[in-house]
């Protein structure tokens, strides 16, 4: 039974987190268009991300911020904290399979949880 309940929490964290990234990307995406329409594009030169998307505690605070933000930066904010809640998905999935292994005692699930939680974090923390 304790099986069972591993494999429920495991699911919902996994639809929970997936819906939630989906409404933000969706609801982000579709205030963008609605609030700039089109805006003119170059694909001649790249343009790197806004600075505010290099941190997701700056992302949070581009969308907090008090008064307009410019360029539609807050609404685009919002999808970037859609698409990081998105990559965190998995990593939830990979902890929240650590603590039930624990839970139920099993050594060898624990660490071999462990290695891959500690390579999830590794790879995310290097870009």
């Amino acid at each position: 039974m304790k099986n069972h309940s591993l494999e429920q929490t495991i699911s919902t964290t996994l639809r929970v987190g997936i819906t939630m990234a989906a409404g933000l990307g969706i609801v982000g995406g579709l205030w963008f268009m609605c609030s700039l329409g089109s805006l003119p594009v170059s694909f001649a030169t790249f343009h790197g991300a806004d600075p505010v998307f290099r941190s997701p505690i700056l992302t949070v605070r581009a969308i907090t911020q008090a008064g307009p933000a410019p360029g539609g930066l807050r609404q685009l904010a919002i999808v970037q904290l859609g698409i990081l809640l998105l990559l965190a998905t998995p990593v939830m999935r990979v902890l929240f399979s650590a603590l039930g292994f624990m839970r139920e005692g099993d050594r060898t699930y624990i660490v071999i949880t462990l290695l891959v939680l500690a390579t999830l974090l590794t790879s995310a923390l290097a870009l």
